[in-house]
């Protein structure tokens, strides 16, 4: 679709001067709209970047081990820490420092780290979500996500663990779900009900309190709240294709503010250079010390230079 282009000559002058804005309240509106998306950008950037999984990790108690990844947001409100995900983990709701939700993707890999961890005991790693994506509707609106059950589980003397989705999907059906075949699996973990749950079996811990989420305790079901544990934020597992659609839409979206940066910088630019005010006093002496036709003819060629190259762009 092309773009109709502006007259090249401004409309004969009728005699009778009218009421012109000038430039002046123009300016003063990029102004005010570029410094409300300025500030509205970085303050998000800063509530994004100020929660840290390993510095910030909330232990249940000094003796209990302690998730140092796998959470992406404070979990204490008052704190105004907020949420920070890692390269390769996206939020499921960016900007929401209330709903802890991260996308995972298949293909990639993942470090599940912690801290405070006996020396010389296995630490167990479990994988819990439900199945009710691929139940009928009925049991599904009962149950809204379902019963989170341990669907797969690992025990590691390490100091952390390589979590490969997709590898670990590959392996149904389980022991911990022996009626579970591969294509279930993938299916069931593309909602939010993925947990990781690690702890160290054996290793009792009087003082720690109840840790998150409470499920069943039936044979093959775990509990998510148990003393000596550690569960994550709850997470999705979703194709590559998905992850390639979300990374095409960030790229857009970085075009977008790109192009809003170069222009603030092309439109207000020199006013941070050599001072708002300076500026402002030279747009008046535009808009009024030359006279209104001036500033008239400055806003058409602009206008003309725009239109010309998004007429070149579209053809």
């Amino acid at each position: 679709m092309r773009l109709l282009s502006p007259p090249t000559s401004l409309p004969p002058s009728s005699g009778r001067r009218g009421i012109s804005p000038g430039p002046l309240p123009l300016l003063l509106r990029l102004l005010a709209t570029n410094l409300l998306i300025m500030a509205s950008t970085r303050t998000g950037l800063v509530s994004a970047g100020s929660w840290n999984a390993v510095k910030d990790a909330e232990c249940a108690s000094p003796n209990s081990i302690c998730l140092t990844s796998f959470r992406w947001c404070s979990r204490d409100s008052a704190s105004g820490k907020g949420c920070s995900y890692p390269d390769g983990i996206d939020a499921f709701y960016p900007g929401s420092d209330t709903v802890p939700y991260a996308m995972l993707y298949h293909g990639s890999k993942y470090d599940i780290t912690w801290k405070q961890a006996k020396p010389g005991v296995p630490v167990l790693i479990e994988w819990l979500f439900s199945d009710s994506l691929i139940q009928a509707g009925e049991r599904r609106a009962e149950d809204g996500w379902g019963k989170l059950e341990v669907k797969w589980s690992t025990n590691t003397t390490g100091s952390s663990y390589t979590f490969d989705p997709l590898a670990i999907l590959g392996t149904f059906p389980t022991p911990q779900a022996p009626n579970m075949s591969v294509w279930e699996a993938i299916a069931s973990t593309h909602d939010a009900s993925n947990h990781i749950r690690i702890s160290q079996p054996g290793v009792a811990d009087a003082n720690s309190p109840s840790v998150g989420i409470t499920g069943p305790s039936t044979p093959g079901r775990g509990t998510l709240s148990a003393a000596n544990k550690s569960v994550s934020d709850q997470f999705l597992v979703h194709s590559r294709w998905t992850e390639q659609f979300v990374r095409n839409v960030q790229a857009y979206d970085a075009t977008l503010y790109g192009q809003q940066q170069r222009n603030w910088q092309i439109g207000v630019g020199a006013g941070i250079g050599i001072g708002v005010p300076l500026l402002m006093t030279l747009a008046w002496f535009i808009g009024h010390r030359l006279g209104t036709r001036a500033g008239y003819d400055i806003a058409a060629k602009a206008a003309r230079r725009e239109y010309s190259r998004r007429d070149t762009t579209s053809s």
